[in-house]
C-alpha cells in the first residue's frame, strides 16, 4: 500500500473521530491519532510537517488550494506522526529530600535540585520521605512520591501540542494534565501517557494517581478520564478500561479489573490548627476508623510533598525534621486492594521553634512558703532571652506577670498566697518567639505550724518531751536535740509519728530542742522556736523546770 493511500485511509478514519471517545485515541498507537490544528499567520504546510512527510496527500485530504498560502484560522486535520516535532524539556519545580537523576548519557546518579531541566531518557529516583515535582511544556505536572523511580521516555512538542510519555518503574506518581494544550495553535489537548510494568495509561485533561508495586499497578482518577490498558510498552492489549472520575482499577498479570468506586473521603474532626511540638503528630477523630494515607504538603503552588505514610489508625506521626511554616494535611482512605480515595484536607501552622526551655523549679504541682518565689528554667542555646508568664488561671487570659526581657535562667517573683500557673518561651535575637512550654502550677501557702513548746515529763528511761497537736492523720514531726543553740553539737534527732520525743538519761547540762511539722504529702514547714532544757546534776533530775527561752 502506498504512503499516499495510507495517509488517505488515516484521514478518512479521522472524519469519524466524533464517534471515538478521546480516551480511546490516547491509548491507540501514535500513527492512528489525528489532531486538529488551527492555522496561524505565516504557516505553510511544508513547515508544519516533518521531513519526508507526504505533504501533498495532507493538502488533498484537507482541500488546501496552495500549501504555501494557508488561510489563518482554518482547521487542518493532520496525523500526529507526520507533524514536525522538536525535543522538549521538563522543569524540576521541587526536589525535596534525597532525589537523584541518571542522565541518558551516563550511568551515574547525581543529586537533582529544584530548577534543573530534564530530557527524554533521564531517570528520576526519590528516597524515603523525598519527592519531586516535574512540569512539562504543556503545563502538565507529575508529583513523584517517596521511594519511586520514573523514566522520561518521550518529551516532544509540535505546533499542534506536546507529547509526553513517562514510565513509572516503581512507586507512586500523581499526574495533573491540563485539559487544553498551551502550545500555539493547538485545538486538541496534548498527549500524556503514563506506563508501568503492568499497564499503559493514556489521558487528556485529567487528574489521576498511579502506583506500581508488588507486581500490580493501581490507577485512581480524580478528574477527567483515563484510558487504561493492561500490559506494558506497545504490547497488544489484553484488556482495556475507561476509568472515570471517582473510580479506580488494578492491573496485574491477569489483566485489568473493572473500574470501581474509590473509597469515600474520610470525615475527620479535632484536627489542630496550630502545632507547637516536634516530632510532628496529628490526631483526629474519624466517624469510621479505617486505614488511611496521610500526607503533609506545603502551601506553594504547586505544593511540595514533605512527608507521606500509610497509617492503620490515628494519630499520624513522623520522625522527620520539618521546618516551621504553613502546611496542608491530606488524608484519604485506603481499601483492601490499596486503592485510595479522595482527600480530606485541613490547613495547619507548624510553629515549634525556637523550642521552649525546660521547667526546673518549683516542682510542678508543688507548694512553697517563700514570699519571693524562685522560678527556674533551662536555656535554649540559640535564644537571646526568655518570656515568662504567671497567671491565676490555667488559660493565661490575664497574666499577673508577663515579661519578655529575662536573659537569665531564673527569676524571683513576689506572689500572694494561692495557686499560680506559669510558663516560659524562648525568643531569638531577631525577636522571633517560639511556643510556650507546657504550663505548670504551684501553690504558695503558709507553712505547717510548728508545735508549741514541749513539756518535759519524768520517765523511767529519761526525759519525755511532749507537745500538743491536733494535726490530721499522716502528720509527722522531725525532732533535733543539740548541746548548742546553733544545733552544731547534735545529741539526737529523728522523725516520729506521735507528738513526743524521749531524751534518754541525759547528763546534766543545757539542751536545745526544736521540732518541724511534716504534712502527710511530705510538705515540711520550718523548725519551730528552739526550746532550752536544763538538766541539773541532782539525783532528783526529773524534777527539772524547763526554761523556755526564745532564741533569735
Amino acid at each position: 500500500m502506498s504512503c499516499r493511500l495510507v495517509l488517505q485511509t488515516v484521514l478518512t478514519a479521522a472524519l469519524a473521530a466524533s464517534a471515538v471517545p478521546a480516551w480511546a485515541q490516547d491509548v491507540r498507537p501514535a500513527t492512528h491519532v489525528v489532531v486538529d490544528y488551527r492555522v496561524q499567520p505565516g504557516d505553510t504546510l511544508i513547515a508544519l510537517l516533518r521531513d519526508g512527510a507526504d505533504w501533498a496527500s495532507v493538502q488533498r485530504a484537507n482541500n488546501v488550494a496552495d500549501p504555501k498560502r494557508l488561510q489563518p484560522g482554518s482547521l487542518l486535520r493532520i496525523p500526529a506522526h507526520l507533524l514536525r516535532e522538536q525535543p522538549a524539556l521538563a522543569e524540576v519545580v521541587h526536589a525535596y529530600g534525597s532525589v537523584s537523576v541518571t542522565r541518558l548519557s551516563t550511568e551515574t546518579a547525581i543529586a537533582l535540585i529544584s530548577g534543573e531541566n530534564l530530557a527524554a531518557g533521564d531517570v528520576v529516583r526519590t528516597g524515603a520521605q523525598s519527592s519531586a515535582t516535574l512540569r512539562f511544556v504543556d503545563g502538565a505536572r507529575v508529583l513523584l512520591r517517596p521511594d519511586s523511580e520514573l523514566k522520561i521516555e518521550r518529551l516532544a512538542q509540535s505546533r499542534a501540542g506536546a507529547s509526553t510519555t513517562l514510565r513509572l518503574e516503581r512507586g507512586s506518581a500523581d499526574s495533573a494534565v491540563p485539559p487544553v494544550s498551551s502550545a500555539r495553535g493547538a485545538s486538541a489537548p496534548s498527549r500524556y501517557e503514563m506506563r508501568t510494568p503492568q499497564a499503559n495509561l493514556g489521558v487528556r485533561g485529567t487528574d489521576f494517581r498511579t502506583a506500581a508495586e508488588g507486581g500490580t499497578t493501581r490507577v485512581e482518577v480524580l478528574e477527567g478520564r483515563v484510558g487504561a490498558r493492561a500490559g506494558s510498552g506497545n504490547a497488544a492489549a489484553r484488556s482495556e478500561s475507561l476509568v472515570g472520575a471517582g473510580f479506580g482499577a488494578v492491573s496485574a498479570a491477569g489483566g485489568m479489573t473493572p473500574p470501581r468506586a474509590l473509597p469515600a473521603a474520610p470525615t475527620l474532626a479535632g484536627l489542630p490548627e496550630r502545632v507547637e511540638r516536634m516530632p510532628l503528630r496529628l490526631s483526629w477523630q474519624s466517624a469510621a476508623p479505617t486505614r488511611v494515607r496521610a500526607q503533609v504538603l506545603t502551601t506553594d503552588e504547586p505544593p511540595r510533598l514533605v512527608v507521606d505514610c500509610v497509617f492503620d489508625t490515628a494519630p499520624a506521626r513522623w520522625s522527620e525534621d520539618i521546618a516551621d511554616g504553613r502546611y496542608e494535611l491530606r488524608v484519604r482512605a485506603v481499601d483492601a486492594d490499596g486503592l485510595e480515595g479522595r482527600d480530606t484536607r485541613a490547613a495547619f501552622v507548624l510553629k515549634a521553634r525556637p523550642e521552649p526551655p525546660f521547667i526546673a523549679a518549683p516542682t510542678p504541682g508543688g507548694r512553697t512558703i517563700d514570699d519571693s518565689v524562685r522560678l527556674a528554667w533551662t536555656r535554649n542555646a540559640v535564644a537571646a532571652r526568655v518570656r515568662l508568664q504567671v497567671a491565676d488561671t490555667a488559660d493565661f487570659a490575664q497574666p499577673r506577670i508577663d515579661r519578655a526581657d529575662l536573659d537569665a535562667g531564673e527569676a524571683r517573683i513576689a506572689l500572694p498566697l494561692g495557686t499560680h500557673h506559669w510558663r516560659v518561651a524562648s525568643i531569638l535575637a531577631s525577636g522571633d518567639q517560639g511556643p510556650f512550654s507546657d504550663a505548670h502550677s504551684f501553690t504558695r501557702t503558709l507553712p505547717p505550724a510548728a508545735p508549741p513548746p514541749a513539756e518535759p515529763q519524768q520517765s523511767d528511761e529519761g526525759v519525755l518531751l511532749r507537745w500538743p497537736s491536733s494535726a490530721p492523720a499522716g502528720t509527722r514531726w522531725q525532732v533535733q536535740v543539740a548541746r548548742d543553740a546553733a544545733f552544731g553539737q547534735m545529741v539526737s534527732e529523728g522523725t516520729v509519728t506521735e507528738p513526743q520525743w524521749l531524751l534518754r538519761e541525759p547528763p546534766a547540762g543545757s539542751y536545745f530542742l526544736r521540732v518541724k511539722t511534716i504534712d502527710a504529702d511530705g510538705f515540711a514547714g520550718p523548725f519551730g522556736q528552739a526550746q532550752q532544757i536544763e538538766v541539773p546534776s541532782s539525783p532528783w533530775w526529773w524534777l527539772i523546770v524547763p526554761a523556755l527561752l526564745l532564741l533569735l
